[in-house]
């Protein structure tokens, strides 16, 4: 088996074969030796073998000047160049130092190599073999290299923090890490670097004592670790030097502002340590510096004091401001006077309010109601209120003033009584005010006089509704189809014009009426529904029947005898009119009446007796009058026509065998003549 098989087939490891196997050894000895003097011959035989990449040029190692060299995450591989025709590629081989053998990971043409994405810190070894003209080379020499670190180191800011106010001597700390190691920490301020550590803590003194007041300081720190990553943090305008005078922060009163006569204490709170042995001057007073009242007391530490003063009635209500003065702090900086505190002394109540149950009704329906409340007070202003339902105002508290409230009355129906009484800012109290409503939860009723529940209307309709309530009528509604269309306040009574001459014939509509009593209780909804019925009766059939039988008549040729008209509407008809119904022929001057009665509400039966002396001709009947249930007058109707045939035909003849005389047949053909001026010859 060939060498380059071998290789391919795995039986030939790290560059080389196994020594152990004799037999095998032996035969890759014999193939170099067949391998050389082929060589020798096709190159002269007496040619010297000094290149070192020479597959058959003899030594245990190929010298190819392999040089592996670490970089960031990878190494860097450079090696000899060649001199043959036959060249084909380099193989590169690699394995971690010491472990293991050698595999391959690349292969290229150029004398150089990176191999990329290592473990950070671990060393490897690498070789090179070169293939010539097919055959693979020795390996080179083993060149070890492990890759630099590239991953950067952490670094952070721990003090100050970002906006911080520092004085005197204050610690910058900084926190740093590495995956390997860190190497030094620079601790910069304003550019400048003012140290450098190298172990922790990571730390430096910076002293503010002279500097300017509320300037600002941008710190930097830069770590570094031992492959020479870098990180930075900056904290710009983090550092303001603080070299205030002392100041008054807190002001605290015992009896919190607006307070009443009697003694008050105060408590003082400093934002720096004070000198206790310089006595504060505290006062308090109005406008004129001369009213001032003098707060006597102690330190009881270097931030704060405390004192008192008492006042009394003859004091005088108002506006009261603390002056603080003299004050020393610590490190020798004396406060500037502070004046910023003020508090009300109030010791008059305020004006007697008032209150008002639901804006001063006279009667609701519920015992939850909003009440409406008004006081004034000179001093300090209206602060609180106590309400209840009950002259005691047991177990009633006191509460912030508000204009609204939401309140509870007694349970149950009846007169009910709010008793409310106010205080100001200082704890002043007034006498009780009260306000009267009566709890009504009866609800009205409601219903139409017109019109009536599914009645057909046309036109102009009047509508009337009627409330009732045991109290009073707040407000009456009336909603067609689910709109409001009329609304009457304080009556009992409505009445409304509604014009449904523009609505659909035949829509149905929905009427609404609905009241509430002076208490808000609304009725119960009552509902009609009405047809509006815009088209006026007409005639919608009539039938002609024979008087004395009944019979109707399908034929509108009528001859002598009586005739019964029965004519059918389109609607009910009011059956107190009876409509006009006669008949004629050209003139209307010779129109002959029928008369008849209602058969029911849409029929109307007549008759007529004809005679010889009615006329002989094509006659109209028409009917008019007629009133509908609803009072619509109908449409005259003229479309019913009929003929009257009274006289019989007036000349007739008879001819057998077109007049012949005699006839040997008992079959013979009659001519028959005759005429008739009205309806002709039927037959």
């Amino acid at each position: 088996m060939e060498r380059r098989e071998l290789l391919k087939s795995g039986k030939l490891s790290t560059r080389g074969l196994s020594m152990n196997n004799t037999k095998l050894t032996s035969r890759i000895l014999l193939l170099g030796l067949l391998v050389g003097m082929m060589v020798y011959m096709a190159c002269g035989g007496d040619r010297q073998r000094n290149n070192p990449l020479d597959p058959a040029r003899p030594g245990a190692e190929v010298g190819f000047g392999l040089t592996a060299v670490g970089v960031k995450s990878g190494v860097e591989l450079t090696w000899s160049g060649l001199e043959f025709p036959q060249f084909e590629r380099f193989v590169v081989y690699r394995r971690a130092a010491g472990q293991g053998e050698f595999e391959q990971i690349a292969t290229a043409t150029a004398n150089a190599y990176k191999d990329s994405g290592l473990v950070e810190i671990v060393e490897y070894e690498y070789q090179v073999t070169v293939i010539v003209g097919g055959d693979e080379s020795r390996p080179s020499k083993v060149s070890k290299a492990a890759p630099l670190d590239g991953i950067l180191p952490t670094v952070a800011l721990v003090a100050p923090v970002e906006g911080q106010r520092i004085s005197g001597s204050f610690q910058i700390v900084a926190e740093a890490n590495d995956n390997v190691g860190i190497t030094e920490v620079e601790i910069s301020i304003d550019g400048e670097v003012v140290v450098t550590r190298r172990e922790v803590p990571y730390a430096y003194a910076w002293d503010v004592s002279d500097l300017e007041n509320e300037s600002s300081h941008t710190i930097r720190v830069m770590a570094r670790d031992a492959a020479g990553n870098e990180s930075v943090v900056d904290v710009h305008g983090s550092v303001i030097i603080d070299n205030a005078k002392p100041q008054v922060t807190t002001v605290a009163l015992s009896d919190p502002s607006p307070v009443q006569a009697g003694t008050v204490d105060f408590e003082l709170l400093f934002d720096k340590e004070m000198d206790q042995t310089v006595e504060l001057a505290v006062t308090v007073g109005r406008e004129n510096p001369f009213d001032q009242l003098a707060v006597t007391g102690t330190w009881s530490s270097d931030t704060q004091w405390g004192g008192s003063v008492t006042f009394s009635g003859s004091t005088g209500d108002g506006l009261y401001t603390v002056r603080v003065a003299d004050g020393k702090a610590q490190s020798g900086t004396f406060m500037d006077p502070d004046v910023s505190q003020t508090f009300a002394l109030d010791t008059a109540p305020p004006q007697a309010g008032s209150v008002a149950i639901e804006g001063g009704i006279g009667s609701t329906n519920s015992n939850e109601v909003t009440l409406a409340l008004d006081a004034t007070d000179a001093g300090t202003g209206v602060a609180g209120m106590q309400i209840a339902n009950e002259p005691s105002f047991d177990g009633a508290a006191w509460e912030d003033f508000d204009g609204v409230k939401v309140w509870s009355l007694a349970s149950g129906e009846g007169a009910r009584i709010v008793y409310v009484r106010f205080r100001d800012g200082a704890g002043n109290a007034t006498a009780s005010v009260t306000a009267e409503i009566i709890v009504d939860v009866l609800a009205p009723t409601v219903r139409f006089e017109t019109p009536g529940d599914n009645d057909a209307l046309f036109g102009e309709v009047a509508v009337r509704g009627i409330a009732e309530d045991n109290v009073g009528v707040a407000r009456i509604e009336l909603r067609v189809d689910g709109e409001l269309v009329s609304a009457v306040d304080n009556s009992a009574e409505m009445g409304f014009t509604w014009d449904a001459s523009t609505l659909e014939d035949g829509s149905t509509h929905q009427l609404e009426l609905r009241a509430l009593d002076e208490a808000g209780n609304p009725s119960a909804s009552i509902g009609i529904a009405v047809t509006v019925s815009q088209r006026p009766p007409v005639v919608a059939s009539i039938v002609v029947r024979e008087d004395e039988t009944g019979q109707a008549l399908e034929s509108l040729i009528f001859g002598p005898g009586g005739l019964n008209f029965e004519i059918a509407f389109s609607k009910d008809m009011d059956q107190t009119v009876d409509p006009t119904v006669s008949f004629g022929a050209r003139s209307p001057f010779d129109q002959h009446s029928v008369t008849g009665t209602w058969t029911n509400a849409t029929t109307w039966t007549g008759s007529f007796t004809v005679g010889a002396e009615t006329p002989q001709a094509l006659h109209t009947l028409r009917v008019s009058g007629g009133l509908s249930s609803i009072g619509q007058p109908m449409d005259a109707d003229e479309g019913f026509q009929f003929r009257l045939d009274v006289v019989p035909p007036e000349t007739s003849s008879v001819a057998i065998d077109g007049g012949a005389r005699t006839t040997n047949s008992n079959q013979v053909t009659l001519t028959l003549s005759a005429t008739d001026e009205g309806t002709g010859v039927g037959e």
